[in-house]
């Protein structure tokens, strides 16, 4: 036999005759075709096995294993089926054509070989397997980035349960959490927040936390005060807790007659972290509106003005306010814009 050749489709041929073999094989060398040969049937199915070859020609009338019995068991072998055969016969009988079709066999050529009808049929052949090759890759590689798909989006599916799970869990912490706040705030009034500041009664809510009116014990003098609400989730706690205490430095740094002073920022001893303002008495600009379907232009002004004078000067600074509401703009009696503060 011929050892292997790289780069060149190989042909295997199963004849015990030759002649035969030494016709074929000059036919297909002038091709460029690497041959392979064997003489009989048992040696051809061993070079199909250990050469794997691109194509076999097969002559049916062999002695021992003739060419049917060698061509049904190489496509009964997973390791050979797709190799496609043509057998090499004599025979003009069309019952022997149709079993060797039935039998899986790819084509046939006739004796004596024509040269033209044997290259052409070979190459036919050959072309149709790399097609076949090229499909198999292509579905195989189709199969692998299905796979990979459906591996994905089970992790997908799985981290989806897996932050709904945590979502439905903080959910219910919040709750939790909130509900302690509730109580809590309605019977922290007639308490004494860190030795400083005596709660009288709660006056208003924001997203941060509650409001109180407060009697600051040191300086006999009246405040608001501002308790943090808490959070079940520690990095959520954290978080809020620095935005909350910059809330505090932010408003310190506007010095301006319509900001509300801030006049303290500390957690107690208990862990409840407040912020200390002024107090301012009176009522808010929602409170104004209810009642009335629009303001005067002239009260508007008055209003607007000095709260706008404030967010110039915040802006100046680098800050932003992000919670311009009515209810965060106290007001004062008509015709004066110096008791107009923005919260």
């Amino acid at each position: 036999m011929i050892p292997d050749a790289v780069g060149q489709a190989k042909i295997l041929i199963v004849d015990d005759n030759a002649i035969n073999i030494k016709v074929l094989t000059l036919i297909l060398q002038k091709y460029n075709y690497h041959v392979l040969t064997a003489n009989d049937g048992v040696d051809g199915i061993i070079a199909a096995h250990e050469h794997h070859p691109d194509l076999i020609m097969l002559d049916v009338m062999m002695p021992g294993l003739d060419g049917f019995t060698v061509c049904e068991q190489l496509k009964n072998d997973l390791s050979t089926q797709q190799i496609p055969i043509i057998f090499l016969t004599a025979l003009n009988q069309l019952q022997d054509k149709v079993k060797g079709f039935a039998l899986g066999a790819a084509d046939y050529v006739t004796k004596p070989f024509q040269a033209e009808e044997v290259v052409a049929r070979v190459e036919n052949h050959l072309n149709i397997r790399r097609l076949q090759k090229a499909l198999e890759e292509k579905q195989q590689d189709l199969e692998r980035k299905q796979q990979d798909l459906e591996r994905q989006n089970q992790e997908l599916a799985s981290k989806n349960e897996e932050l709904e799970r945590s979502h439905a869990a903080l959910v219910q912490a919040q709750r939790r959490v909130e509900a302690v706040f509730s109580v809590l705030s309605e019977v922290l009034p007639g308490s004494v927040l860190d030795n400083k500041y005596r709660l009288d009664k709660k006056i208003g809510e924001g997203g941060f936390g509650t409001v109180y009116k407060a009697h600051q014990i040191g300086l006999e003098r009246t405040v608001a005060v501002k308790v943090f609400r808490p959070s079940d989730n520690q990095w959520m706690q954290a978080t809020e807790l620095e935005r909350f205490r910059q809330e505090g430095m932010s408003a310190c740094r506007i010095q301006h007659p319509n900001a509300v002073s801030i006049l303290d920022f500390a957690i107690s001893p208990a862990g409840i972290a407040y912020l200390v303002m002024e107090l301012l008495e009176g009522h808010t600009l929602a409170d104004e509106m209810l009642g009335s379907r629009a303001l005067p232009v002239k009260r508007s002004l008055e209003i607007i003005l000095p709260v706008c004078d404030m967010l110039a000067e915040a802006h100046a600074l680098g800050l932003i306010h992000r919670d311009i509401k009515p209810d965060n703009i106290s007001t004062c009696a008509a015709g004066s814009t110096q008791g107009v503060s923005l919260n």
